[in-house]
């Protein structure tokens, strides 16, 4: 596995998800190559106040020199910036602040996409967090009830007056949640209206999506999320404007051997590496059986050694559609 920066004429972005883009998937996309950023899974304010950030799965970068963004989800102004400096021995190459998230918990606690209903707070916390770096600050929305632009146009406005650097939308509304189709003509509105970048998030799948995404909204850079669960390779085709041809198995077991190395918790390591192929299984017609053989094993290597017997008797898929659930 190598690098390849390739030559697609927009920055490729790994979505942070919850429970998927920690150390040992971040390492496994740089080594794939073809993003030009990685995101940590969506850290909690609270918690990184209150603990050492290097000792943290969450986030720690691991031993890959990539460029690395840090994710945080808060709700207080001075809890996100002390978050902020917490991380600060980390030496991540950008800080998000997520206003996006749609999670009930997250958005009972006025976090997360809540903010869109508290967008003074909303701007606060944007303020706070600008004074406590000098990285690159990055803030991801979803579009407004209704897709209303009108109001996302002027918080976006202030946003970018406050120096916030770019701006990633998911074009659907809170209570969407990833039901309906991106609304991507948002994304195109919101990039023609600020000077700062836009990134565009939402329905890339392959090739194909990523092109006409550009295309039509003219957006910075594209983020993917649950397609690069399935196709950790995704971005590799999508840089090199071509299929990629190597080993779906390979993938698999260099995953699961950069789990053993980064996770000392194996029982956390084994939930979170189920979670994974809930995702990756898909690349294969009987997804819903293999995972059912898979789910009640009690070790990473039990699994990979079953797999390693049954998968290459298995065809591989060549359009897998993405949803919400397995």
């Amino acid at each position: 596995m190598s690098y390849n920066s390739g030559m697609f004429p927009a920055q490729l972005v790994l979505a942070p998800m919850a429970r998927y883009t920690h150390v040992a998937f971040r390492q496994l996309m740089a080594e794939l190559g073809g993003t030009n950023l990685l995101y940590t899974e969506m850290l909690n304010a609270r918690i990184l106040c209150n603990t050492n950030p290097a000792h943290d799965i969450f986030c720690q970068k691991g031993n890959f020199d990539f460029p690395t963004a840090a994710q945080i989800v808060g709700g207080e102004p001075d809890t996100i910036a002390t978050a902020i400096k917490r991380l600060d021995t980390m030496e991540f190459d950008a800080i998000d602040l997520n206003m996006s998230c749609p999670n009930g918990a997250i958005v009972r606690y006025g976090w997360g996409a809540a903010l869109q209903k508290n967008t003074e707070k909303a701007l606060t916390i944007v303020s706070h967090a600008r004074n406590a770096t000098t990285l690159p600050l990055f803030i991801k929305l979803r579009s407004w009830p209704d897709h209303n632009m009108e109001p996302l146009i002027s918080f976006c406005l202030k946003l970018q007056k406050i120096g916030v650097d770019g701006i990633t939308l998911h074009p659907r509304e809170m209570k969407d949640g990833f039901k309906r189709p991106a609304g991507w003509q948002d994304i195109k509105i919101l990039k023609d209206a600020l000077t700062i970048s836009v990134v565009g998030n939402g329905d890339v799948q392959n090739i194909e999506s990523a092109l006409k995404l550009l295309e039509s909204t003219g957006c910075d850079g594209i983020m993917i999320g649950r397609a690069a669960l399935v196709r950790p390779w995704l971005f590799w085709e999508i840089t090199n404007q071509r299929k990629w041809q190597g080993s779906p198995m390979d993938v698999l077991e260099r995953m699961a051997t950069l789990m053993d190395f980064h996770f000392t918790d194996k029982k956390y390591a084994l939930k979170i590496f189920k979670a994974f192929l809930s995702w990756f299984l898909r690349n294969w017609l009987f997804h819903r059986y293999l995972y059912g053989k898979i789910v009640n094993q009690q070790s990473i290597s039990e699994i990979t050694s079953y797999l390693s017997q049954h998968l290459p008797n298995e065809p591989i898929l060549k359009n897998i559609p993405i949803v919400a659930k397995l």
